[in-house]
């Protein structure tokens, strides 16, 4: 029944379990595909061999591996490509990381990293005064 909904625009299944069935092949209308958190193991069928530029959230799923059809992309493909907090492996990260040094996209790889409250604490106030340190700390308390 979705499958024949062949003019949708957006799809939003966020946070619902979509499960493996999901088939996005004849919905060549969509613009946007937001399934964040769905569940997702694989990349949505149907959209493999899409050349136009779309939004995809995938972020937050159980995706392991990214397809070498999504890596041979054009890069004004993958632009709107989000995949970030998903389980993926040593060699699909390296693959990314290579794909961001040849295009300039980061599918996955998040602009930051986590630093500990404390670590975050002795960054703010390094190289600081003595007497501007205490007032750091003073106001980190606060």
């Amino acid at each position: 029944m979705l499958r024949d909904c062949l003019q949708l625009q957006v799809l939003n299944f966020n946070g619902n379990p979509v499960g493996s069935l999901l088939d996005l092949e004849r919905m060549t209308g969509l613009r946007e595909v937001r399934l964040r958190n769905t569940g997702l193991n694989a990349w949505p069928e149907g959209l493999l061999c899409r050349f136009h530029g779309y939004r995809l959230d995938l972020r937050d799923n159980q995706i392991t591996t990214v397809p070498e059809t999504v890596l041979n992309a054009p890069p004004w493909v993958n632009s709107a490509v989000a995949l970030q907090h998903n389980p993926l492996t040593a060699q699909t990260l390296e693959q990314l990381e290579q794909y961001r040094q040849r295009t300039g996209i980061r599918l996955a790889i998040s602009h930051t990293h986590v630093v500990s409250a404390p670590r975050v604490r002795e960054l703010w106030v390094e190289g600081d005064s003595t007497e501007e340190v205490m007032r750091r700390r003073a106001q980190w308390q606060a």
